[in-house]
């Protein structure tokens, strides 16, 4: 619902960037409003999760297993400390929900509320109140002095990370733990000590890692693209499943012996398979297929972009860009981490206009799994990607740290 807000969300985020802590945004609708409830979403999730106070993904549904933390909503020279309840309801699916006891005091329906976690409870800013939004930059101001109690702990998570990454730096070229694109990013996060897992969240204690080659070619000409995050369709309201994708749009796969589709998609103009990008006027990013070029576009599987913005803010909150020089002996690759762009607040108004002008794509990565590996469909995930070079369009003020002259 956050594209309801009746405040704007990217200009609301530079009020926290200076303090550089992680934030996740909430938007009460009417119902939501009236019963002071409202659904975890993924961003809030995550926030709760890095700050260590509370973690959905474990928790039973029901009354019994409801959990109450601290929170405090924030006025513009004071704070008021209220209930806070954490559930998964037994209707439904056990979808997360959040409840604030006296937020219909606080805040009206549409209104945009940006939530700030610690280890110990909850902050609360209502980001449509010019009160509150006055107290970020006014000396006494409540939003002000808050965020700077706590922020002094997320610069302590950004200076040890940097300290680990200039240590691994230190050691030179590092035997890669497995072989392929995705093994710089493996490797460095091996190096980290940080185990193989299938989190969406960030990597290290708020802050996702993103390690690529240093400029390097693919077999194709063009220079290795990034990895934003990775979002599967809304299958059950699209016109195809993944298993027609497959049948339908796939190719056979010489090399492997199976059924694949395994391309890269961008906006408006048809790749080899005939698959293209294109956003609906209703704001849904659909993959469209074209068998020839006279032959009438099939809409096949769409994007909410809305829920493409939200996995764009879990997901780079806060983000290392980690480039690796490359040695490789006998086939098997080597990497030095040399360098690191820090990024924070990702311009998530900027990635539209970034898909339709081709500059973020997506990879389709499934396959047939042969009899013997037990059947059935295997999917990569749904990467949207980014070339290194343009990540700036997308991210503010970026800083820099050269590894090799530190």
């Amino acid at each position: 619902m956050l594209s309801r807000s009746d405040t704007d969300i990217v200009a609301s985020m530079q009020y926290f960037a200076p303090f550089e802590v992680n934030v996740a945004f909430l938007v009460p609708t009417l119902t939501g409003y009236e019963k002071s409830i409202m659904d975890a979403t993924s961003p809030v999730r995550s926030l709760l999760k890095e700050a260590g106070l509370h973690d959905y993904e474990i928790q039973g549904q029901g009354e019994e297993n409801k959990k109450t933390v601290r929170a405090f909503l924030v006025y513009s020279g004071a704070t008021e400390e209220v209930k806070c309840s954490l559930y998964r309801p037994v209707t439904k699916h056990g979808d997360p929900r959040i409840w604030f006891s006296k937020l219909r005091l606080y805040c009206k329906p549409w209104n945009l509320l940006a939530l700030v976690a610690t280890k110990d409870c909850i902050y609360v800013f209502n980001m449509s109140d010019k009160d509150v939004v006055d107290g970020f930059t006014a000396s006494g101001g409540a939003s002000r002095r808050v965020l700077t109690s706590i922020s002094h702990g997320y610069t302590g998570v950004v200076e040890e990370l940097r300290a680990k990454i200039q240590e691994i730096h230190d050691r030179g070229f590092i035997h890669a733990v497995n072989h392929g694109d995705t093994s710089v990013g493996m490797t460095l996060e091996n190096a980290l000590g940080i185990e193989p897992n299938d989190y969406k969240g960030p990597d290290y204690k708020g802050i996702e890692l993103k390690a690529s080659r240093k400029a390097q070619k693919t077999k194709k000409g063009g220079k290795n693209r990034v990895t934003l995050f990775s979002q599967v369709p809304e299958w059950e309201a699209s016109h195809y499943s993944e298993r027609k994708l497959l049948d339908e749009w796939g190719y056979y796969d010489q090399a492997h012996d199976r059924l694949a589709l395994y391309c890269t998609v961008s906006a408006h103009q048809p790749n080899t398979q005939g698959l293209y990008f294109n956003i609906s006027s209703d704001d849904l990013l659909w993959t469209v297929g074209q068998k020839q070029e006279k032959a009438k576009p099939q809409n096949l599987v769409f994007w909410k972009m809305e829920t493409l913005k939200d996995r764009l803010l879990e997901k780079h909150h806060e983000t290392f860009w980690v480039k690796a020089s490359v040695h490789e002996e006998q086939g098997v690759e080597y990497f030095r981490y040399d360098r690191i762009v820090h990024t924070k607040n990702p311009l998530v108004v900027n990635l539209e206009t970034l898909i339709d002008e081709k500059i973020i794509t997506m990879d389709f990565l499934i396959h047939e799994k042969k009899q013997e590996e037990g059947g059935g469909l295997r999917d990569h995930g749904f990467l949207f990607k980014i070339s290194p070079a343009q990540v700036n369009l997308l991210f503010p003020e970026p800083e820099e740290f050269d590894l090799m002259t530190t």
